[in-house]
């Protein structure tokens, strides 16, 4: 989510110290702008057990999720795009483990999705890998490893491309934004593809949010235009409150 402390200090000061007055907004002068509360579902199955959940409990704890105007009415979904790999409490299976078979029937978070956008059809979707595949990282020709999954950025985009394009084909959930990898490295060369992949499929309405972690991509960004220009957000993680001043963070 997007949001601006000082906006939000000021708001909640003003109706702590003057519940019964009026509440004024100088609109002459506008930050950031504040998109909603979302919450994720990944790290390695923590919400797998959701699913098995017995009615109408688990249609109870869906609805305190994700109905408007009831409960946490989150406006945000953010999933792991699983990777065959522990990716904190848990393994969340691929959609590809091997780079020639697509399977976009693998894991939990497609129900949870599709539960989310049965009650809330505005709720925007985040997919964001934790851990990818060994092979993602490997050369295409000779099948050699580079133990780095942007070593070959048209390869990962590939990947991750056919996780958007199979929800949209597959469950008929279109993606709003997509992370790069969770509170690891981040590449500029890998944004740079996956943005021309995006765009190519007919996805150009996908939001790259780069990284997922510490504030130091703000730097990176500044110095390399072409990685700027394929990013849309900034992604932090206990953002410290200088890069607030970026119109276009969100922050977790």
């Amino acid at each position: 989510m997007r949001r601006t402390p000082t906006t939000l200090v000021a708001l909640i000061g003003a109706l702590a110290g003057a519940a019964a007055s009026p509440l004024r907004l100088n609109t002459s002068s506008l930050g950031a702008t504040f998109d909603g509360v979302g919450a994720l579902s990944g790290g390695g199955a923590t919400s797998v057990l959701l699913r098995d959940y017995p009615e109408p409990h688990r249609s109870t704890i869906l609805d305190l999720l994700f109905l408007p105007g009831y409960a946490a009415s989150l406006q945000i979904l953010k999933v792991e795009i699983g990777g065959d790999s522990q990716s904190t409490d848990g393994t969340e299976s691929s959609h590809m483990h091997d780079n020639a078979t697509v399977d976009l029937h693998t894991g939990y978070e497609w129900w949870l999705m599709k539960e989310a956008k049965r009650r809330n059809p505005e709720i925007k979707l985040y997919g964001l890998p934790w851990a990818y595949p060994g092979w993602v990282g490997n050369d295409p020709q000779t099948g050699k490893p580079s133990g780095w999954p942007f070593t070959y950025p048209e390869q990962t985009s590939r990947y991750i491309l056919e996780w958007v394009r199979g929800a949209r084909a597959v469950h008929g959930l279109e993606i709003d934004y997509l992370g790069v990898w969770n509170e690891r490295s981040s590449s500029s060369a890998y944004a740079q593809a996956l943005r021309a992949a995006l765009d190519a499929a007919g996805f150009a309405h996908v939001k790259i949010v780069a990284k997922d972690g510490g504030d130091d991509v703000c730097d990176a960004l500044a110095n390399d235009p072409a990685y700027a220009a394929a990013v849309d957000i900034v992604g932090l993680h206990c953002a410290p409150p200088r890069c607030f001043a970026c119109n276009r963070t969100f922050s977790f």
